[in-house]
């Protein structure tokens, strides 16, 4: 498991609200979940500076003296500086919330709300927004093969999804470049996650959905800092939220691919958690995709029995002693029960991927 140092307070999001009291609560609870934060008591202010101090994300009040909520994302103009906007109100309104989210806001809350689901939607959309950033710095070479797939990719018959294939092989190739352990580690998920489909007898499109998404699920990273890819101490928290971000990525490299639709759900799901804990969208227990559900389980395992950058390779019996573990929380315990029996079965041993 990756440990944050909580030193590291990297983001900084922005908490507007006429009141003093519910302002400065709200900021105590956003520093204790490990974000920089300031307070703006009036919007006028707050737009006086906007240019001038780093926000990654506004938490924004609707109901303010001399210039209100909507008035601010209306002079703010939030979605041409990129910065995403929570409003948050008393009394919405559907109306509200339509004219909200043309202004610009991405998500509104009610009072009284619940300050886990905020801290879901604040980590969703800083990631989201680091993705949107990174977008315009994906290699050329991913814009080709992007472009170049848009244009000759119109159905999912078998020679377009071996065109697809070979092409996005050529660009793993480039991504082992940056990460060597990446490739083979994409390959085995692949192998391991149709063997224990197998085993849970899902049938054939299943279990091929779920090699194709080993085998792309962390195409991403090519998106990601060779630095941090092969970082081998404590990642920062900026650099623990830019590697969260790589499910984001992938989604977006492979979106226009009509070829892989089937599996979208699954490469951008493989490190949500159970308890709802994960990235990029917290989702909780099975409304986690369970595809998604059973390649995380498959992703831990190959990544605890290889060597890593940051540590060696785990033993099978550890391995196995760190699934009891986190059943239940980060995974799906019937699937982690399942997944051990299969691995007690022996049918890993030995395994060879070319």
């Amino acid at each position: 498991m990756i440990e944050i140092d909580p030193r590291y307070r990297s983001y900084q999001l922005v908490v507007l609200d006429d009141d003093y009291v519910v302002r400065e609560s709200l900021a105590l609870c956003l520093k204790e979940f490990g974000y920089s934060v300031l307070t703006y008591s009036s919007a006028q202010e707050l737009l006086d500076c906007l240019d001038s101090i780093r926000c990654d994300l506004i938490l924004c009040d609707l109901s303010m003296p001399e210039i209100n909520g909507l008035d601010f994302l209306e002079k703010a103009n939030p979605r041409k500086r990129g910065i995403p906007v929570i409003l948050i109100t008393a009394y919405g309104s559907f109306d509200i919330a339509c004219k909200a989210l043309r202004l610009g806001a991405r998500a509104l809350f009610s009072k009284p709300y619940d300050l886990k689901e905020i801290k879901k939607s604040i980590r969703y959309l800083i990631a989201e927004s680091i993705v949107e950033k990174k977008k315009a710095k994906l290699s050329e070479q991913v814009n080709q093969q992007i472009e170049f797939f848009k244009h000759q990719v119109e159905d999912t018959n078998e020679k377009y999804r071996q065109l697809v294939y070979s092409s996005l092989e050529a660009l793993m190739n480039s991504l082992e470049i940056k990460d060597e352990y990446t490739k083979d580690h994409s390959k085995r998920v692949s192998q391991y996650s149709g063997m224990f489909g197998q085993y849970l007898k899902l049938d054939d499109t299943e279990i091929y959905n779920l090699k194709l998404a080993g085998i792309f699920h962390d195409i991403g990273k090519i998106g990601i800092s060779e630095s941090i890819l092969k970082k081998k101490d404590k990642l920062t928290a900026e650099e623990y939220e830019v590697i969260k971000t790589h499910p984001l990525i992938s989604e977006y490299i492979l979106q226009p691919l009509n070829v892989f639709s089937s599996v979208l759900e699954i490469i951008r799901s493989h490190h949500e958690r159970f308890d709802g804990l994960g990235y990029p969208s917290g989702v909780v227990g099975e409304d986690i995709p369970f595809g998604a559900r059973v390649m995380s389980i498959v992703d831990a395992y190959d990544a605890m029995s290889t060597v890593r950058p940051y540590r060696g390779s785990y033993g099978l019996k550890t391995i196995i002693d760190e699934l009891e573990r986190v059943k239940g929380t980060q995974f799906d315990a019937r699937l982690v029960d399942e997944f051990i029996r299969f691995l007690e079965s022996g049918e890993l041993t030995n395994l060879y991927v070319s």
